[in-house]
């Protein structure tokens, strides 16, 4: 005989793991509310054409009890049986609700305030019905696919709203201060009036206008751009202090006009994105001129849980922002703050674009003037005319003289880049005959064992550190003091280095007397001395490193990942199971597995010293001497022998070799397996902070690959600082962890002292 098991569901379960995935702290629940109520004020404001400033909305908080009525568009029974109660579908998918700009269209519902909440009660007038709707559920009392919400309906003169009373568990109270201080960060800009008990939080004015006349800026004129398949205006100013702000308006896409503008400072930290003046996230986007500020644009769209923006969006802010940079570019480099601006010198080298380096001064002798190159020819007139990249003073007295003018390139990046590209390619001026040159090659028999086993270790960590596999290094007499010659192409090349070169009398030394720590002192010397001259072969450094770098980052994330949709996996999974289409152990598992911020936890006792783990690196003899800006690619510090048991370093004592930060922040094992070959690569390192967000943005040097790291703090920011810079690399990369720097004003966000932190965060490459 063959009996049948009934298959049951544990409701408040099943709640539980599927809504603490979207909402997860009051805080959230009342974003989302206030959401939803915004947006039924927006669709009744377009409905009726009637200005946003009619719309009002109240949040009354008083224990555990939360309530936010509305004067919106209402809901009709139907509205409230098929949407409302009903996760999975939306009713924001209308015409009517693309006119009006909504913010949320993913359908969440009422059930995911059941996370936090214990109880749900909704009271409701539409314009289309007669009666007013009143509708209770109890969590407890919850059951799929059974009758458990009731559904009063009065006749009463109810003006048209909504009001959502939910009351929240013993155990995540809200305050009033807490709620205010979260919700200005999303609703300061909004047009509606918003009441938090009694008092006006909302109404702010969000200008993304450049302030010419307060700040005194000098308008360099608004100019039409393209880009995929938008077009938009810039319109493009510069402060005293060289420093850019940028508006973009008229922003179309295919043909759409969409609603919104930017306003973008050089220096002003992260860019908040923002829908229709209601705060969605800060947006990880790459920018080489440091810019910050607001970007209010009618298609962003958030993720599911709102945590972060959608890929998409990213995406899109991303090519505006590019754009923007290029006619930044392009219109600073008609004014004299080309010369004076190391941020766009920089993205001339790092673009390619030396066609707009005329601006840029060099030195010409013997008047020592400076003069723009563009005027070089014209300046020295009739002259004989050379350059000179070196440093030596006699040479410059021998070549410049009454006759024969001399051109001085910096010894300074970029301006000595783009220095010798516009002379050698575009002025096409010849050098003087002053080639540094080889005297004398020492055999391998006239070598000691130390200097022998220094060009063996040079040669292996070129090729398994930089993909140099056929590099040939000899030690050479070389004239003029010139300490490193490099020969050759990424297939086959020499390294000679002239054998009376200070920065190898320590590694000399640490052969004889310290040889375990050998090997890792060559890392570090061939990391601030070699790398430099090498660069321009690394490969991956070039486009072709870039798109094997695309390749490997791939496959990573077929072996690691869990999914890569960060859309919401939850809502087709909700309406799937609840339309009887998926098993409730498939529903959990897909649950479970969807995309979402990790949750990361770091104890007191998972706090190292670094000198207990890299010891040898601040130790190391190997001091860094080239001056390179922070925004030029750098190489990790590679430790893969090295195993540490920490999460965070720290010390006490600034070390060179550190860059002098003394706080170092492991990042989590899901990145470390799946994108831990980026970091392999020399790149770029940037943070901005903000409210509740600490995002990391690193940089390709093909300028075509983005990884960006967002951490989303438990507590906000101290004294809600917002903030922005590059930081020059200083990426630890052990055996089973990589590390990245704090920057001093995070240290105290970042330091345990008892007990744990926790916080969450999300990580993705961009393209």
């Amino acid at each position: 005989m063959t009996d049948q098991i009934k298959f049951e569901v544990e409701t408040q379960r099943v709640l539980e793991i599927l809504s603490r995935e979207i909402y997860d702290s009051p805080l959230a629940l009342l974003r989302e509310n206030v959401q939803n109520a915004y947006d039924a004020v927006l669709m009744r404001c377009a409905r009726d054409d009637s200005d946003l400033t009619t719309g009002q909305i109240n949040i009354t908080l008083q224990g555990s009890l939360l309530s936010i009525k509305d004067n919106g568009i209402g809901m009709t029974e139907e509205v409230l049986r098929n949407n409302f109660w009903k996760a999975g579908s939306s009713g924001k998918h209308t015409q009517l609700a693309s006119k009006a700009g909504v913010i949320g269209t993913f359908g969440i519902g009422a059930m995911a305030n059941f996370g936090i909440a214990t109880k749900l009660e909704l009271t409701t007038r539409s314009k289309d019905s007669s009666k007013t709707l009143t509708s209770i559920a109890l969590r407890e009392t919850l059951s799929i696919a059974e009758e458990c919400i009731s559904l009063n309906r009065s006749e009463d003169e109810r003006e048209e709203g909504t009001e959502v009373t939910v009351t929240l568990e013993p155990q995540a109270p809200l305050t009033e201060q807490q709620a205010k201080q979260y919700l200005q960060g999303y609703i300061r800009y909004v047009p509606v009036q918003i009441f938090l008990n009694g008092e006006l939080i909302s109404n702010q004015v969000l200008n993304t206008s450049v302030p010419f006349s307060t700040e005194k800026l000098l308008d360099i004129g608004v100019h039409e751009t393209q880009i995929g398949g938008f077009a938009f205006c810039v319109h493009v100013g510069v402060n005293p202090q060289g420093l850019v702000r940028a508006e973009v308006t008229n922003v179309r896409l295919s043909n759409n006009d969409m609603t919104g503008s930017m306003l973008l400072s050089q220096g002003s930290g992260n860019i908040m994105g923002y829908r229709n003046f209601f705060g969605l996230a800060n947006i990880p986007v790459s920018t080489h001129f440091q810019l910050g500020g607001i970007a209010n644009l009618s298609f962003l769209t958030p993720t599911a849980g709102r945590e972060a923006l959608g890929r998409e969006s990213i995406a899109q802010v991303q090519q505006i922002v590019s754009a923007t940079e290029k006619i930044i570019a392009e219109q600073i480099a008609k004014t004299d703050f080309a010369d004076r601006s190391t941020v766009f010198q920089s993205y001339i080298t790092a673009h390619n674009r030396y066609d707009l380096a005329g601006n840029v001064t060099v030195e010409v002798h013997p008047e020592r003037e400076s003069v723009r190159l563009v005027d070089v020819r014209q300046h020295t007139a009739s002259r004989h005319l050379h350059y000179y990249a070196g440093r030596d003073p006699g040479m410059i007295q021998q070549f410049s003289t009454a006759e024969s003018a001399l051109v001085v390139i910096s010894q300074a990046n970029p301006r000595r880049q783009i220095q010798s590209q516009f002379v050698t390619n575009t002025l096409r001026i010849a050098a003087i005959p002053d080639q540094a040159t080889v005297t004398r090659e020492y055999s391998p028999l006239e070598l000691t064992i130390a200097e022998a086993a220094l060009s063996i270790r040079i040669s292996t960590t070129l090729a398994d550190d930089y993909f140099l596999n056929d590099f040939q290094v000899q030690f050479v007499d070389i004239t003029h003091g010139v300490q490193f010659l490099v020969e050759g192409d990424q297939q086959k090349g020499r390294l000679r280095i002239a054998r009376n070169c200070a920065p190898i009398r320590p590694l000399l030394e640490c052969y004889a007397t310290a040889p375990d720590v050998f090997s890792a002192f060559v890392k570090d010397f061939i990391r601030s001395h070699i790398y430099p001259h090498v660069k321009p072969l690394v490969p991956s450094s070039t486009q072709g490193g870039a798109d094997a770098l695309r390749q490997i980052l791939k496959r990573n994330r077929e072996l690691y990942r869990y999914e890569d949709s960060d859309l919401g996996e939850l809502e087709p999974i909700l309406s799937d199971y609840l339309a009887g289409e998926m098993s409730l152990g498939e529903a959990i598992r897909k649950a479970r597995n969807s995309s979402r911020p990790q949750r990361q936890s770091v104890r007191v006792e998972q706090v190292g010293n670094v000198e207990a783990v890299i010891q040898d690196v601040v130790d190391s003899p190997i001091a860094t001497t080239e001056n390179a800006p922070e925004t030029e690619p750098r190489p990790a510090i590679i430790r893969e022998d090295t195993e540490c048991p920490y999460k965070i370093l720290t010390t006490t004592t600034q070390y060179q070799n550190l860059n002098n930060f003394t706080l170092f922040l492991g990042l989590s094992d899901k990145l470390f397996k799946r994108e831990s070959i980026f970091f392999k690569s020399p790149h770029t390192t940037r943070v901005m902070w903000g409210g509740h967000r600490v995002i990391y943005i690193f940089g390709h040097p093909s300028g075509s690959i983005t990884l960006y790291y967002d951490i989303e703090l438990r507590t906000s920011l101290s004294q809600n600082q917002a903030n922005g810079m590059m930081l020059p690399t200083t990426t630890l990369i052990l055996k089973n962890r990589l590390f990245v720097p704090i920057p001093n004003e995070l240290e105290d966000e970042f330091r345990i002292s008892e007990g744990a932190k926790q916080f969450y965060v999300n990580f993705d490459t961009i393209p």
